[in-house]
């Protein structure tokens, strides 16, 4: 759900709810927004790697009810107000390229050499399949070098572990 809105898989936001301190069990109904379901007692097993983060639904005799893994994709930003890339100046060799979004890298940091890697914490940035440059990168921002000038149609890929966003500009 994003802004009471059901939003396309793997884009929104997931809720994982358990408790009740052993109060009677309310019944779970089936709804759009809802995944999976199930009226059990429980508890919840949460183990973080990284960026990876694997939640398992465990009964009280200690049986597993469910597993699911959370990967959180790069995404470009959907906020009409902010351009998910853009060039300072223009689209030309030397250009400061901004990328807004979500999960765009596991860590933040910034590169302060004449030599610019194309790669941070498993980030790359690619324009029409050519790598840029990588300045700072975090979760939420890219910004990067572009080491050449692009004409006509400009595709941008950003590529972390846990996959890649694609956006024409």
């Amino acid at each position: 759900m994003r802004k009471g809105n059901i939003v396309a898989p793997n884009s929104g936001i997931n809720y994982f709810v358990a408790g009740g301190g052993g109060a009677l069990l309310y019944p779970v109904y089936r709804r759009p927004e809802v995944a999976f379901g199930e009226s059990e007692h429980h508890y919840l097993r949460v183990e973080v790697r990284g960026s990876r983060m694997d939640v398992h639904a465990i009964r009280y005799d200690g049986t597993e009810i469910e597993t699911t893994t959370l990967t959180p994709r790069p995404m470009f930003t959907d906020d009409l107000n902010i351009k998910p890339v853009s060039f300072q100046p223009a689209p030309v060799a030397g250009a400061l390229v901004r990328i807004v979004g979500r999960s765009l890298s596991t860590e933040d940091s910034t590169f302060c050499s004449s030599a610019l890697p194309d790669e941070m914490f498993g980030t790359s940035v690619t324009i029409n399949d050519r790598p840029l440059s990588l300045v700072y990168v975090s979760n939420t921002q890219v910004f990067a070098q572009l080491p050449f000038t692009v004409d006509g149609n400009i595709t941008v890929k950003v590529t972390t572990p846990n996959g890649t966003a694609v956006t024409s500009v």
